[in-house]
C-alpha cells in the first residue's frame, strides 16, 4: 500500500476530453523565473503523475458565448510544485482564475461577476495508514465556502 493518498478538487475551465485519466507529464521548475510560472512541461523535467475524475460540468452563459466549467477530482501521485496547476492547463484546462498558468481574460470575467478571487483548487482528502492505531485513516477538509457558492450561482 502506498504510504499516502492525496485527493484535491478543482474547479477547471472547459470540458474535459475524458471523463477520467490519467496525466503523465514530465515538469521542470525554472528556478529564476520572474513571475508565478515557475514550472512547464518538458521532457528534461521530472516525473509527475495526476489522476483526475469529472465530478460535474456546467454551462456559464458569458457575453461573447456559451462555455463550460467543470468540477474535477484530483489524486497525485508525486508531489510535484504546481503539478494539477500545470497538469491541467496543458490538457487545455487550467483552473479557474489561476493567475500563471490560467486564463487571464476569463479571470478578470469571473472576479467582477462572481466575486471570485482565487483559484479554485482545494486540498480535499488524505488518506494513510496509522501504524500506531493499526488501520487506514481518511480525513477530508469541506470544501470551502466561496467555491460552494460559485457553483451554486453558475447552475441558476
Amino acid at each position: 500500500m502506498k504510504k499516502w493518498k492525496k485527493t484535491y478538487y478543482a474547479i477547471v475551465i472547459g470540458k474535459l476530453s475524458r471523463p477520467s485519466g490519467t496525466i503523465r507529464k514530465k515538469l521542470l521548475r525554472i528556478e529564476n523565473a520572474k513571475n508565478e510560472a515557475k514550472v512547464q512541461v518538458s521532457e528534461s523535467g521530472q516525473t509527475a503523475v495526476t489522476h483526475y475524475k469529472k465530478i460535474a460540468e456546467h454551462s456559464v452563459k458569458i457575453p461573447e458565448w456559451n462555455m463550460y466549467i467543470t468540477e474535477v477530482e484530483l489524486q497525485i501521485e508525486t508531489g510535484r510544485m504546481h503539478q494539477i496547476r500545470v497538469h491541467m492547463a496543458a490538457l487545455w484546462n487550467p483552473l479557474l482564475w489561476d493567475k500563471a498558468y490560467g486564463d487571464r481574460k476569463l479571470n478578470a470575467y469571473f472576479s467582477k461577476h462572481y466575486s471570485l478571487t482565487r483559484q479554485a483548487l482545494h486540498a480535499w482528502k488524505i488518506e494513510f495508514f496509522h501504524y500506531g492505531r493499526n488501520k487506514k485513516m481518511e480525513l477530508t477538509a469541506r470544501v470551502k465556502s466561496d467555491l460552494l457558492w460559485f457553483i451554486k450561482k453558475i447552475k441558476q
